[in-house]
């Protein structure tokens, strides 16, 4: 079994407040780390839904929560795509738990092509059995829309000095770690971040619609808690976390619907920032539904 190492695991409990007999949904289980600690907390009779886009992470966190028997459920999909099922417990959660980004282990294997520090194809798609793959999206998108992707989604400084260079590029570089190099010599290096990191970030964004995807989630959220259930979203990146943010102060707080628990995000404690450097950007922001 692959190491894991949930991040902000027990602030997450804590939040969700995982009492017996509880139904919770883990709409990004990866790896099945803060399902496990669900499952442990709500114990006797407690359930965990757990969604994943990725089948081979899916099928991962089913072999380490099989103990649990039907206790725990398992959704092969994209999140965004559970609030259209009309089956399942819509309306009945305690919990709901996001944990955005990619895990360690989709980085660490280089035929995913996530990360330019293994060599691999540029494909970045979180289902890898569906979808166009990153080569895919730099063949075939605008420069205008790719420039706003870099803008919005990575933060990417020239973005627009860099898009015609990328699409007029794209045929020659091979793997992600041509596509890094290539990088490197249009972008100035920004302290200790290689050039290509943001650019990997949006990408990764765009070929997963992943902004597209929360936002969907979060309009429909409320719908899947009871009264008094809460929302816990661990997030990694700015883009993200003001999403969500302007998500409250837009949409829930304008309606009643849902209300702050955290007025500032939690961030891990220096312990688990020393032990898993992932940890180190992740902040939590918990809501409440009304």
């Amino acid at each position: 079994m692959i190491e894991h190492q949930p991040v902000l695991l027990e602030e997450s409990m804590r939040f969700l407040q995982v009492h017996p007999g509880g139904i919770y949904l883990d709409a990004t289980v990866g790896l099945g780390g803060h399902s496990y600690e669900m499952l442990i907390r709500s114990s006797p009779d407690g359930k965990v839904v757990g969604i994943d886009r990725d089948p081979q992470a899916l099928e991962m966190a089913a072999e380490r929560l099989r103990s649990f028997g039907n206790r725990f459920s398992s959704v092969h999909g994209n999140y965004a795509g559970y609030c259209d099922d009309t089956s399942g417990e819509k309306g009945g959660f305690n919990g709901v738990l996001i944990d955005l980004g990619v895990s360690s282990f989709q980085l660490m294997e280089p035929s995913r092509g996530f990360s330019f520090q293994r060599e691999g194809p540029l494909d970045m798609r979180m289902d890898p059995t569906q979808g166009q793959t990153a080569f895919d999206y730099l063949r075939k998108v605008s420069p205008e829309e790719l420039e706003e992707r870099l803008n919005d989604a990575g933060e990417v400084r020239f973005a627009k000095k860099l898009v015609p260079f990328l699409l007029k590029g794209i045929d020659h570089w091979q793997n992600t770690k041509d596509l890094a190099n290539a990088i490197s010599k249009v972008l100035p290096r920004r302290g200790k971040s290689h050039p290509a990191t943001r650019v990997f970030l949006a990408l990764r964004m765009a070929v997963n619609q992943e902004l597209e995807g929360l936002r969907k989630f979060l309009e429909h959220v409320p719908d899947l808690l009871k009264p008094g259930g809460r929302l816990v979203i661990i997030s990694f990146h700015s883009t993200e976390d003001r999403l969500a943010k302007r998500f409250f102060s837009d949409v829930w707080k304008t309606m009643s619907v849902m209300k702050r628990v955290t007025k500032s995000p939690v961030i891990p404690g220096w312990e688990e920032r020393k032990k898993n450097a992932r940890s180190r950007s992740a902040k939590m922001r918990v809501y409440e539904k009304q």
